[in-house]
């Protein structure tokens, strides 16, 4: 469940930002979205780690840390910046986001479910 908590916040968060497009609801989103990420999330993915072995994981977490979290970053900002040339406002681009996220959620459930398997099997 812990793996899905960030995820369910973009969800909920996104959808939000559909409907009311103000600063205030910006505001709310960026705080749930940094407390879950440093307090549930970031233990969560590093509990994803201790079913592999050693060297599996240093390269697993490099992956993830430069390519998907770093290239993540600059992808969606210019996807961002597209979707607004294109036309779109804030809440046209939060409906945008839904199915990533969305697909992120269903994501983070079955690695959360394989690490729970795994972490079961290990010695």
């Amino acid at each position: 469940m812990a793996a899905g908590a960030l995820p369910a916040v973009y969800v909920v968060g996104f959808a939000a930002l559909a409907v009311a497009t103000s600063v205030t609801a910006v505001v709310i989103f960026q705080v749930a979205q940094r407390w879950m990420n440093f307090a549930i999330a970031n233990p969560a993915r590093q509990v994803f780690f201790t079913v592999v072995e050693r060297e599996e994981k240093y390269k697993a977490k490099n992956l993830i840390d430069v390519v998907v979290y770093r290239g993540s970053d600059a992808l969606y900002g210019w996807v961002f910046d597209i979707l607004e040339a294109a036309g779109l406002k804030l809440g046209g681009i939060a409906l945008c986001a839904l199915p990533v996220v969305a697909g992120w959620l269903v994501l983070s459930a079955a690695l959360g479910r394989t690490q729970e398997r795994r972490a079961a099997l290990a010695p």
